[in-house]
């Protein structure tokens, strides 16, 4: 049998490599932004850019950049913004620059943004309730939460039948809010068609 002073010795070196294991494994402090400008243009690189593109081009970044902006914003991939751009007959280029002539297109992307935004509520990924009701910032519409096993979805009017927007990116925080990254852009509207097939390609 081992001297009790050997016992404690070995106990207190294994308690510090457990500790140290402890600071290695646990996560590090997520960023938080101080603007949602801030947080878009430091998500874009990561599969975020046609989102940036598209605040900027709707002239949203004022708006953004308030560090007083008090809300949750379901922000579109890069492969939702595709899909998007597919269902109008376009590319997202084509799409994005469009935007820049059609008032009527661009008053209709605006819509979109304020349906994928809560405002006034700062709502964690697993925060959401399922079945629970929230109102968007588009005319008092509102979004419906579902949680489950494959994640947290978020679906509107017109598709809460049909396939709603996962949470793929969540709880990119900001001063006063959060923003969730999704798969897929919650429309108020149906999306109208903007070219045909080749363009879209």
């Amino acid at each position: 049998m081992a001297p009790p002073r050997r016992r404690t010795a070995a106990a207190v070196l294994l308690c510090a490599a457990l500790a140290a294991l402890a600071l290695l494994a646990a996560p590090a402090q997520a960023q938080v932004y101080n603007t949602f400008a801030d947080a878009l243009d430091a998500q874009a690189s990561r599969g975020y850019t046609y989102a940036k593109r598209l605040v900027d081009a709707l002239g949203l970044r004022k708006q953004y950049s308030d560090p007083n902006l008090k809300a949750t914003i379901l922000v579109p991939s890069d492969k939702a913004f595709d899909a998007l751009a597919a269902s109008a007959g376009v590319s997202p280029d084509r799409l994005l620059s469009m935007v820049q002539t059609n008032a009527l297109l661009k008053k209709m992307l605006n819509n979109a943004m304020s349906y994928n935004t809560i405002p006034d509520q700062v709502i964690g990924q697993f925060q959401f309730v399922d079945g629970a009701k929230y109102t968007t910032a588009h005319q008092g519409k509102q979004l419906t939460a579902k949680k489950g096993a494959d994640g947290v979805f978020l679906s509107g009017d017109l598709n809460n039948k049909g396939v709603p927007a996962k949470i793929v990116d969540g709880n990119v925080r900001t001063r006063n809010g959060v923003a969730h990254g999704v798969n897929a852009v919650l429309l108020p509207f149906n999306p109208p068609r903007l070219g045909g097939a080749k363009e879209g390609q």
